[in-house]
C-alpha cells in the first residue's frame, strides 16, 4: 500500500508522526525521538536508510536519539535493551555515522550499555555523539553522577544490566543489587536504629555482604563471619563466565570493598560454629550460607568424571573434550555456552521441554542466551532423563528409549537447595534468628539482596 514497499513510501508514517507531534506540542517544547540506527534483522532499516530519514524529519525534531534492534522480533530484542553479553557502548559506531553526516544539523544522541561517566565522556570526546543516555546504571546507583562529579568513581555500585529492572512487567520499578529502588519513601534512605545491637552475620555471598552494609548503616555492631579466604560466595564463579566477566566482575569488586570498608569485623577463612556465633553474645543472627548443590540419585553420580557446576565454572576441575551437563536450568546454559566458547563439544540434559525452561529470565535476555548456545554449538536433549554415568558415557531415557552418548565430563547442574540440617542448627541458638538468600529459598541475587536488605533494615 501507500506505506510500504519503497523507501518514500516507508518514511511516510513516521514523518506524519513527528509532524503531528510537533504541531500538537507547539516550536518552543523539546522534542527527541529514538530510533533505531540499525534493526539487526534481515530486511529491517540500516544506517544508511536511517540518516535519509533524518535528514526529512530532522525539521519537526530539537535532537534524534541512536539506539538499536527491534522489539517485536526476538532475534532482535536484545539490542534495544542490551544485556550483561553486549558489548558496552554498543551503539556508538551507528551514533557516528549519523553525527557525521553534515545534512545532519540536530544534536545527536545515543544509549545502549553505556554504564559509567567515563564511557559517556568517551564517546562525547571522540566525536561519536552530542550527548548520552543512561538508564539502568542510574537505577543501580542514583548517586552515579553526584560521585562521579565529586571524583569517587569506584564508589558507585555497577549494573549488572540482568534486566531485573524491567521484569516487573509493569508493576514498580526495581533493582537486583539496589534494593532501595521503587519502594516508595520508606526505604529512600537507611535510618539510623534507635538502639544499637550486636548482630552476627553467617557467610560473605550476596546476602551476607548486602546484610553487613544495610546493618552497620543503620548503627549496628556487626561481624561476619565467612569460611572462605575472600567473600564472594557464588558471584564469584558468575563473575568469571566470558559472558558476564565484565559487569559481574566489577559488581563483585565493588561488593566486596563495600563490605570490607564498611565498618563491620570481617573474620574470613572462619567457618562458623554455633559455639563461636554464641560467644559474641549476639542480640540478632543472621544466617546467609547460601545453598547446596542438588545431586539426584543417578548411578554414577559419585564417579570421577562427575563435578558440579560450580567447579565447571570455577575451573577447578579438568574438563575433557565432551562434555554433557544434567539439566538445562539457567546456570546450566551459562555454563555449556562457557565450556562451548572455549572449544568443548557440549550437550545438555534436561527433563522439562525446552519452551518450559529459562522462563525466569525476560525475553530479552532469553533470546540472546539461546542465540550465544546456538552460535557456540551447545546441544539440548529436553524431555529426557539421564538414567546412568558410566566411565565414558552418559545413559538417558527419551521417549521411552534408551541412548547412550559419550562424555569424558559430565557437569552436574540440577540447581541448588537451602542446606536445611547447617541452617536448623544456627536456628536452633536463639529467636533472634533470621535466614535470608539461598539459605532460606534458592533464588538469584535479586532475591538473595532484596531478603537480606529487608532483613537487616529492621534490626
Amino acid at each position: 500500500d501507500e506505506y510500504g514497499g519503497s523507501f518514500e513510501n516507508r518514511i511516510k508514517f513516521p514523518t506524519m508522526i513527528v509532524d503531528r507531534v510537533r504541531k500538537a506540542v507547539g516550536p518552543d517544547y523539546m522534542l527527541d525521538m529514538r530510533i533505531s540506527g540499525d534493526e539487526m534483522v534481515d530486511g529491517g532499516m540500516e544506517v544508511e536508510e536511517v540518516i535519509e530519514f533524518l535528514k526529512l524529519a530532522q525539521e519537526y525534531l530539537d535532537m534524534v536519539n541512536i539506539s538499536a534492534g527491534l522489539i517485536v522480533d526476538w532475534r532482535a530484542q536484545f539490542f534495544t535493551m542490551p544485556p550483561y553479553y553486549q558489548p558496552h557502548c554498543l551503539n556508538r559506531e551507528l551514533s557516528r555515522k549519523v553525527k557525521e553526516c553534515k545534512e545532519i544539523t540536530i544534536p545527536v544522541s545515543v544509549v545502549g550499555c553505556i554504564t559509567n561517566i567515563n564511557e559517556a565522556e568517551d564517546i562525547i570526546a571522540s566525536g561519536a555523539a552530542d550527548a548520552c543516555y543512561i538508564a539502568r546504571a542510574l537505577l543501580a546507583d542514583t548517586e552515579i553522577l553526584k560521585k562521579s562529579y565529586r571524583g569517587e568513581p569506584e564508589t558507585v555500585r555497577p549494573c549488572l544490566r540482568c534486566h531485573s529492572c524491567a521484569a516487573g512487567g509493569g508493576n514498580h520499578m526495581s533493582c537486583a543489587i539496589n534494593p532501595q529502588l521503587g519502594r516508595g519513601y520508606r526505604y529512600w534512605e537507611i535510618v539510623p536504629a534507635a538502639k544499637s545491637k550486636k548482630v552476627v552475620i553467617i557467610g560473605g555471598g550476596p546476602a551476607g555482604m548486602m546484610a553487613t552494609q544495610t546493618a552497620v548503616k543503620r548503627g549496628h555492631d556487626v561481624v561476619l563471619f565467612e569460611r572462605d579466604e575472600e567473600l564472594g560466595g557464588r558471584l564469584k564463579e558468575a563473575s568469571v563466565l566470558f559472558c558476564k566477566e565484565p559487569y559481574h566482575k566489577r559488581y563483585l569488586a565493588w561488593d566486596k570493598r563495600a563490605t570490607l570498608e564498611s565498618g563491620a569485623d570481617i573474620r574470613l577463612g572462619v567457618e562458623a560454629t554455633p559455639e563461636l556465633v554464641m560467644a559474641e553474645n549476639p542480640d540478632e543472627v543472621i544466617v546467609a550460607i547460601g545453598g547446596e548443590h542438588i545431586c539426584p540419585p543417578i548411578p554414577g553420580a559419585n564417579g570421577d568424571n562427575v563435578i558440579t557446576v560450580t567447579e565447571a565454572d570455577l575451573g577447578l576441575a579438568p574438563i575433557g573434550k565432551r562434555v554433557v551437563i544434567v539439566g538445562g536450568g539457567f546456570s546450566a546454559l551459562e555454563c555449556g555456552i562457557q565450556l562451548a566458547y572455549e572449544g568443548h563439544e557440549v550437550t545438555a540434559i534436561d527433563a522439562q521441554p525446552e519452551d518450559k525452561l529459562w522462563r525466569e529470565v525476560m525475553n530479552e535476555l532469553r533470546s540472546g542466551l539461546i542465540e550465544l548456545r546456538d552460535r557456540y554449538g551447545v546441544q539440548l536433549v529436553d524431555e529426557a532423563m539421564v538414567k546412568e554415568i558410566r566411565e565414558g558415557s552418559v545413559v538417558y531415557t527419551r521417549g521411552g528409549e534408551d541412548f547412550e552418548i559419550p562424555a569424558d565430563t559430565v557437569v552436574m547442574a540440577c540447581g541448588l537447595r537451602p542446606s536445611k540440617e547447617l541452617v536448623q542448627q544456627f536456628v536452633e541458638m536463639m529467636p533472634q534468628v533470621t535466614v535470608v538468600g539461598d539459605a532460606r529459598k534458592t533464588g538469584n541475587i535479586f532475591s538473595a539482596n532484596m531478603s537480606a536488605f529487608d532483613a537487616a533494615v529492621e534490626l
